[in-house]
């Protein structure tokens, strides 16, 4: 009889054994299905054509933040918060490859076609500017290019009330010329084509054949409220920007035309200027008091927008980020820039498509700098001068080379196109 309650003291004992058991298991359980929600997905990247290992390749989780490179090797691993997942490898001048992911249970082959963009040839010195016409007498006011070729908008050196269109290769030959009228400028929609604009009237320039013509008339007013508001169009995406706010916020958007849906992937805003505005007119509010808060107080955001690929940089000078998207919008990653408060610093920014490179103008003493951007970290990777010529106008970089207008005293006020390799 002594037994039993001895024996029956055991009972809780047991039982709270159980249940501790019971709850470890449970928690092994737990951290299991923890373990097959995140892990770390390993793998290397190599060209497809060449079999090589491909280093500096961007590699980023789609909807997840945060991103990696691969190394000289190729490899690269990643933690993923869940499975299963999209992975996305980007290399400048080649298309995205995208990767489903179902678990990080074994090392991915990831290859991708690294073949560089072709580019024409192109004869001229390295790093000394030449004049592209020389010999040729003509005053040209601007210029776009349209594929292999470019437009210029001239006027005869003996007869400055007579401009004309020229078509011409990369080299400056001529290739077609049309009489134009009331000339204003060349520029380009968000479609990349070139329209010859009239005081009053836009003309896009068709090049079918090597031979100019002007065509689809629409009003001025109307083709600059179509292309302040579209800045890009890729497939059945239009890619948007809207200012508001006296011009202090700045949305960017994209539209789904095939599903009819417009979303706002990014609104950027400098705070303190709308805080300044909220107190109202500067000074009097005389006529120099409101030019005065319209050209510095209410100057509009500058945050330039490339695609390169299909990867959307903004260049968010407000905040001081580099921000990358997919084109569903899909935030890939950001990185912090401070190369804009050196103070030459300038708001012109130009996009190489041809070679994927962007860069950004700095001016000193008259000289004009460009500066590289490293589309992976927002670093500055070098600096081109152009030398010689201050103040040289209508920058563009196309090809490798860069391209600027130039008013020489000596030729009576003639402005000359160069071009400079780069």
């Amino acid at each position: 009889m002594a037994v039993c309650p001895k024996s029956s003291s055991f009972i809780p004992v047991i039982m709270n054994w159980k249940i501790s058991i019971v709850v470890f298991l449970f928690v092994l359980m737990a951290f299991a299905g923890m373990a097959q929600h995140s892990g770390t997905i390993r793998g290397m990247v190599s060209d497809s054509l060449t079999k090589k290992p491909v280093p500096d390749a961007e590699i980023v989780i789609a909807g997840q933040s945060g991103n990696t490179y691969s190394d000289a090797g190729g490899s690269f691993s990643i933690a993923s918060s869940s499975f299963p997942c999209l992975l996305e490898i980007h290399i400048l001048g080649s298309i995205t490859k995208k990767v489903a992911v179902e678990n990080a249970s074994k090392t991915l082959q990831i290859e991708i076609n690294c073949k560089a963009l072709e580019l024409s040839g192109v004869d001229i010195s390295v790093d000394k500017p030449v004049e592209l016409m020389p010999g040729k007498k003509y005053f040209i006011t601007d210029y776009e290019f349209a594929g292999k070729n470019m437009i210029l908008l001239a006027f005869d050196y003996l007869n400055l009330m007579a401009p004309v269109l020229l078509l011409t290769n990369e080299n400056g030959d001529t290739l077609s010329r049309l009489n134009v009228w009331k000339p204003l400028r060349l520029c380009k929609d968000f479609n990349g084509k070139v329209f010859y604009m009239t005081k009053t009237t836009s003309f896009e320039i068709v090049t079918d054949n090597d031979q100019l013509k002007l065509n689809n008339p629409i009003s001025n007013e109307e083709f600059e409220a179509t292309n302040e508001v579209i800045i890009d169009h890729i497939g059945e995406n239009y890619f948007l920007k809207k200012f508001q706010y006296n011009n202090q916020v700045l949305n960017f958007y994209n539209y789904d035309s095939v599903n009819d849906k417009l979303n706002c992937f990014r609104t950027i805003c400098d705070r303190d200027n709308m805080l300044r505005n909220s107190w109202g007119t500067y000074f009097q509010g005389k006529e120099e008091d409101i030019r005065f808060q319209q050209e510095f107080i209410l100057k509009p955001l500058y945050v330039p927008y490339a695609r390169i690929a299909d990867t959307i940089y903004l260049f968010n000078f407000t905040d001081s980020k580099l921000e990358k998207y997919s084109l569903a919008s899909d935030t890939l990653s950001e990185q912090e820039i401070s190369f804009q408060n050196d103070k030459s610093f300038k708001r012109s920014f130009y996009v190489d498509e041809l070679q994927a490179k962007a860069y950004n103008l700095f001016l000193k003493d008259g000289i004009s700098m460009l500066k590289e951007i490293d589309l992976r970290n927002g670093k500055i990777l070098r600096t081109v001068q152009i030398p010689q010529f201050v103040y040289v106008e209508n920058i563009k970089v196309h090809g490798g080379a860069v391209y600027f207008l130039y008013k020489e005293k000596a030729l009576n006020e003639q402005k000359k196109l160069y071009r400079m390799k780069i």
